[in-house]
């Protein structure tokens, strides 16, 4: 009997298409080996924090664009739903988040 805590498996995460998915030249492997201690992830949430830290206690709403499977999404939070957007959905189906809405989305396209 499966465990009903766990999070959804990658097939079932829901993810919103307004644009289809974009073939990028970094490595689906990035996903495996990324984590929260990552060098680049806490990094990229320390200068997130130096730069948008006040601000983001009084932003109603929050979107990572370029969330990936959304480390720094998930770290910025702060209790709250941040959107997350990224072109590939490859990694959108490994988001790590929960309670936000993951969206695949080209900037470059128009939707």
């Amino acid at each position: 009997m499966a465990n009903t805590s766990e999070a959804p498996a990658a097939a079932e995460r829901q993810i919103e298409y307004l644009t289809p998915p974009t073939k990028v030249s970094m490595t689906d492997g990035y996903f495996e080996l990324a984590s929260l201690g990552h060098f680049w992830v806490r990094r990229r949430f320390e200068v997130f924090q130096k730069l948008a830290g006040k601000l983001v206690s009084s932003a109603r709403e929050m979107a990572e664009i370029g969330c990936g499977q959304g480390l720094l999404k998930r770290e910025m939070a702060y209790g709250r739903e941040v959107m997350g957007f990224d072109l590939n959905d490859n990694g959108l189906k490994h988001n790590l988040s929960q309670r936000s809405r993951v969206i695949c989305y080209d900037v470059f396209q128009k939707a």
